[in-house]
C-alpha cells in the first residue's frame, strides 16, 4: 500500500507541475514533465485535460507539444463536456484541427449542450474553421448538427450576424428551413436581421411567413402567449430588431397617409422619421452606422446585450438609450438621453455597442448607461440638459412580456419625434411639444394594431368561396390561423379605443373593416 500510494502522489506532483508549465507557457518545462512520464489526458485540479487548457489560453506552441505526444487522447473532454476540436475550431486554429483530424479526433464531438465544433465556429465567424472543418469529408462531418435546442450551426451564425459563416455552411449544403425549439428557421432569422442576400438563395416556406405574422401581431398587441405551428409549438415574444424596425417604417408611413388627423410633423420631419426607422431595419456594417451618426443626422441603432433588445438614438449632440426593460439603472427612464460631442464617435465606439449583443445584462448595461456617455463627453464629464430631462418626463412605461425589439423601436420613436420638434425651439415651448407628440406616437400605436390585424386577417379570409351555405375563408392552404391570437387582439384594440375614446375612434382608419372582418370569422 505504501509503494502504491507513493506512485499516486508523485503522479499528482508531476501533473501540477505540467498544468503549472502551461500556464507559464514554459515549453521547457512542459517537455520535461512530459519526458518525466506524465499523463498528457489527465484532468486533475481544473477539470481540463492539458490539450484544452493550452488552447482555451492560445498558447499553440504548447498545444503542439502535446498533440506530438504519443499517448495524447484528442477526444478528452474537460470542463462542460468541451474538447480540444471545440476550442480550436473557435480560435480558428486551422493547422491545430488538422492535426487532431490526424490523430483520429471526431469531427462531430459533442460537448454538454450537444454543440460540435461547427458550433463553436459558427458562433466565433470562423469562416475559415468552419470550411476547414466541412473539408473533412472522409470524417462524416454533420453539416446540420442539432444542439439541446435544436439549433444548427447556420441558425446559430445568422442568430449572431456572422454572414459570412453562415454563407459558407449553406454553400456546404446546410438547410435554411430546420427549425429550432423557439421556432426560428435560419431563413426566418435572415428575413428578421435584414439580410436578404441570404434569405432569397433559401427554398421559400409558406409556413414562414405565417410564423412572422404571428410574432409582429404579438409584439404590436403587447403581449406573450404560446402558438403551433406545423405541430410546434413556440413562443410569440422574442424577435430581432431589424424587421420590427421595418415593421414601424411601413406602418408609420400608411399612418401619414392615412390619418385624419393632422400630424405634428413637417413633411421633412416625416421623411426624417421614416428614413431613419427603413434604415434601422436593414443590417448595416460598422462603417455605415459610423457615417451616418458622425454627420448629426436622426440615426437609430437595434443594440442590445444577451436575450434583450434596446435602441441607440443619435441626433445632433444628443444620444439616447431606449430600454423598455431589463437593465434599467436605478434613478433611470426607459428613454435616458445625454448632451455628447458628435466628434467622438469613432469606429471603435460603434463596434462596442454591436458587441454588447453577446454580453450578460449586468455588464452591458454598465457599458450604455455609463461608460458610452462618458466616451462620448468632452474630457468624460457627464451633462443632460433641459431636453435630456424632457425625454425623461416624456419616456413610456416599462414593459412586462418579452416584446422589448418592438417596444423600444416605440420609445425610439417618441424620443426622435421630440429631438426632431424641439429642434432650434425655446425651451419654454418644450413641454407643449413634447405632450403634442406623445400624443401622436400613442395614436399611431393604436392605428398600428388595427393596421397590423386587418394584415392578418385578409391574409386568411379576404377570400372565401361557399360550401353549400356555408362561406368558408380561402387561407394558406395547410396552413390554420391562430384564432386564439386574433381574439386576444380583438380585445386589445376595444379596450384601447374604449379607454381612449375622446381621441383615438375618430382617427384610426380601418377600425370598421377589421371589426366587421373579427365578427365574420367568429361566425364561421
Amino acid at each position: 500500500m505504501a509503494v502504491k500510494s507513493a506512485v499516486y502522489s508523485n503522479q499528482i506532483f508531476f501533473q501540477t507541475y505540467l498544468k503549472q508549465a502551461i500556464h507559464e507557457r514554459n515549453v521547457s518545462r512542459m517537455q520535461a514533465c512530459l519526458a518525466r512520464g506524465d499523463d498528457p489526458n489527465s484532468t486533475f485540479g481544473d477539470g481540463n485535460p492539458p490539450l484544452v487548457m493550452a488552447l482555451e489560453m492560445g498558447f499553440e506552441e504548447g498545444a503542439d507539444i502535446l498533440l506530438s505526444h504519443n499517448k495524447i487522447n484528442v477526444n478528452r473532454k474537460g470542463r462542460g463536456g468541451v474538447a480540444a476540436l471545440h476550442i480550436a475550431a473557435e480560435k480558428g486554429y486551422l493547422s491545430v484541427i488538422d492535426r487532431i483530424f490526424g490523430k483520429g479526433g471526431f469531427m462531430n464531438i459533442r460537448d454538454a449542450e450537444m454543440q460540435a465544433p461547427l458550433h463553436y465556429a459558427a458562433k466565433a465567424n470562423q469562416a475559415c474553421a468552419v470550411r476547414k472543418l466541412t473539408s473533412k469529408k472522409e470524417a462524416a462531418i454533420l453539416i446540420d448538427p442539432y444542439d439541446k435546442e435544436n439549433t444548427t450551426p447556420l441558425i446559430a451564425a445568422c442568430c449572431r450576424r456572422n454572414w459570412d459563416v453562415a454563407e459558407a455552411l449553406f454553400d456546404e449544403g446546410a438547410k435554411g428551413l430546420v427549425r429550432n425549439d423557439k421556432g426560428f428557421t435560419a431563413k426566418t432569422i435572415c428575413i428578421f436581421q435584414g439580410y436578404h442576400r441570404l434569405s432569397e438563395k433559401m427554398p421559400y416556406d409558406p409556413n414562414i411567413t405565417e410564423f412572422i405574422k404571428r410574432k409582429v401581431v404579438s409584439h404590436f398587441h403587447g403581449f406573450d402567449q404560446t402558438s403551433e405551428l406545423q405541430g410546434k409549438k413556440f413562443q410569440l415574444s422574442g424577435a430581432f430588431a431589424p424587421l420590427m424596425h421595418e415593421q414601424i417604417a411601413l406602418n408609420l408611413e400608411s399612418f401619414f397617409l392615412e390619418c385624419t388627423q393632422p400630424s405634428q410633423f413637417s413633411h421633412r420631419h416625416r421623411q426624417i422619421l421614416l428614413e431613419a426607422f427603413y434604415w434601422a431595419g436593414i443590417d448595416n456594417s460598422s462603417d455605415v452606422i459610423l457615417e451616418r451618426a458622425s454627420k448629426r443626422g436622426l440615426t437609430i441603432i437595434p443594440a442590445g446585450w444577451d436575450q434583450h433588445a434596446i435602441d441607440i438614438v443619435f441626433f445632433g449632440s444628443y444620444m439616447a438609450i431606449c430600454n423598455r426593460g431589463e437593465g434599467i439603472p436605478w434613478r433611470c427612464a426607459t428613454i435616458e438621453a445625454f448632451k455628447i460631442a458628435p466628434s467622438l464617435i469613432t469606429r471603435e465606439i460603434i463596434d462596442k455597442i454591436r458587441e454588447q449583443n453577446l454580453k450578460k445584462a449586468v455588464e452591458a448595461s454598465e457599458f450604455f448607461y455609463f461608460g458610452l456617455p462618458k466616451a462620448l463627453s468632452k474630457a468624460g464629464v457627464v451633462i443632460q440638459d433641459q431636453r435630456c430631462c424632457l425625454l425623461k418626463i416624456m419616456a413610456p412605461k416599462p414593459i412586462k412580456t418579452g416584446i422589448c425589439t418592438l417596444a423600444c423601436g416605440k420609445a425610439a420613436l417618441r424620443c426622435a419625434g421630440i429631438l426632431l420638434k424641439t429642434e432650434n425651439l425655446h425651451p419654454k415651448n418644450y413641454q407643449d411639444i413634447a405632450k403634442a407628440v406623445k400624443y401622436e406616437t400613442k395614436t399611431w400605436s393604436l392605428y398600428s394594431r388595427v393596421k397590423v390585424l386587418k394584415g392578418y386577417l385578409d391574409g386568411h379570409f379576404k377570400d372565401s368561396f361557399f360550401l353549400g351555405k356555408l362561406e368558408v375563408p380561402m387561407g394558406t392552404p395547410g396552413i390554420v390561423p391562430d384564432m386564439q391570437l386574433i381574439q386576444r387582439s380583438w380585445q386589445v384594440i376595444k379596450e384601447k379605443i374604449q379607454r381612449n375614446d375622446n381621441w383615438a375612434f375618430p382617427v384610426i382608419p380601418h377600425y370598421d373593416q377589421v371589426a366587421r372582418r373579427y365578427l365574420s370569422v367568429i361566425k364561421t
